[in-house]
């Protein structure tokens, strides 16, 4: 355990959840189990204040190609690891916030189904999308960008038509957690993910049924 890392857990999120991640992390590491949890968001659920609040910043959908050209840009200084490689692919939408013409907040929507690392692949129902990347510069960060990127495109691809956003967040990444309850999500259903032998074997909740969410060995 990192002393100083928990120091900060506790101050973020509280005593229980920061010994829950600890307790968690050895855990996994021993036996390669990891749960997650299923979110939804629906147009009603929308955090209005999100959508509304005034920026200094510029928030918009980026074409594909403008988003792989930002993602690649030294300029802009967006780690490899923050997306998934080849992001947005044919069918995604991406949706950026941008301060003074540099990209410092990022969210991705896929259309179908998705590879999910350390997992497999999420099928869901084609009439929703599936948020499976997101995020924000160092320099940007407690600005709640996060949210209100979420809470934004979110409602805009809602209001073209989609009937709603579904993502999967692992259980102790209380801070991505967080900023999908601020903009909008609740939790839908549950999955835990054990690997073994280069494989891993599934389960999740019946709930999932509701939105066909699916995760599936690769």
């Amino acid at each position: 355990m990192n002393p100083k890392l928990f120091v900060i857990d506790v101050r973020r999120f509280g005593l229980i959840p920061a010994l829950i991640r600890v307790v968690y992390g050895r855990a996994s590491r021993v036996t390669n189990i990891r749960a997650y949890r299923f979110l939804a968001f629906a147009p009603e659920n929308v955090n209005r204040k999100l959508v509304k609040c005034a920026l200094p910043y510029e928030c918009r959908l980026v074409e594909s190609e403008e988003a792989r050209a930002l993602l690649r840009d030294p300029m802009n200084q967006i780690p490899e690891e923050a997306y998934v490689p080849g992001t947005p692919g044919e069918g995604d939408f991406f949706y950026g916030i941008f301060d003074g013409g540099k990209l410092v907040n990022f969210a991705c929507y896929a259309s179908g189904p998705t590879a999910v690392q350390r997992v497999g692949r999420i099928s869901f129902d084609p009439s929703f999308l599936y948020n499976h990347s997101g995020y924000t510069k160092p320099s940007h960060r407690g600005r709640n960008l996060c949210s209100i990127g979420v809470a934004r495109a979110s409602h805009e691809l809602c209001a073209d038509g989609w009937r709603g956003i579904v993502t999967l967040i692992e259980e102790t990444n209380y801070a991505s957690l967080r900023c999908a309850n601020r903009a909008g999500f609740r939790s839908c259903a549950r999955a835990v993910v054990l690997w073994r032998d280069q494989r891993s074997l599934i389960w999740q909740s019946h709930r999932a049924s509701r939105y066909s969410l699916r995760l599936s060995p690769l």
